[in-house]
C-alpha cells in the first residue's frame, strides 16, 4: 500500500488549482452540475452524495447513467411519547422513486442534472436546490 496516499474530496481539489465542481444555473438551460473528471470516478462520487443528505437510492443504471432516487428533507425532531404510541415512529415503508438523478458525458465534462419521477424537466430552483445538496455532499 502507498503511504502517500490521502483523499481529498471533490469541493477541495481547487485549492491551488482549478475548481473540479461547477454549478451552472442561469435561464438560458436547465441547472446542473459540471464535474471535470472522468466518468468512473463521477459515477461513483454522485452515486455516494444521493444517498446522503435526504437522498436514498431507490435504483440504478449505470450504463444510462440514472440514479432513480428518493428525496425527503432531513428532519432532526423525534416524535415524543404520545406520537410513538399512537404511531409517529418509523415507519418501515417502502420507497418510491420521486426523482432522476442523470450522469450524463460531455466532451471532457460529466454533467449531472435532476428530474422528476418520469424523467421531466424541473423548476430551475427546485433543481438547484436538489443539485445544491448533492454538489455539497461529493467526495
Amino acid at each position: 500500500s502507498a503511504t502517500n496516499y490521502s483523499q481529498v474530496s471533490l469541493l477541495a481539489q481547487n485549492i491551488g488549482g482549478e475548481t473540479k465542481v461547477n454549478l451552472v444555473v442561469n435561464d438560458a438551460e436547465e441547472s446542473h452540475i459540471v464535474i471535470m473528471l472522468n466518468y468512473d470516478r463521477c459515477w461513483a462520487s454522485v452515486s455516494y452524495s444521493a444517498s446522503r443528505g435526504g437522498f436514498t437510492i431507490i435504483d440504478k443504471n449505470r450504463t444510462e447513467g440514472v440514479l432513480y432516487v428518493n428525496y425527503t428533507p432531513e428532519v432532526d425532531e423525534e416524535p415524543g411519547f404520545f406520537g410513538r404510541l399512537f404511531g409517529g415512529g418509523k415507519k418501515n415503508d417502502v420507497l418510491e422513486s420521486n426523482y432522476r438523478v442523470l450522469v450524463h458525458r460531455s466532451d471532457s465534462n460529466v454533467e449531472v442534472r435532476v428530474r422528476d419521477g418520469n424523467g421531466e424537466t424541473l423548476s430551475n430552483s427546485e433543481s438547484s436546490r436538489l443539485l445544491g445538496i448533492i454538489r455539497s455532499n461529493l467526495s
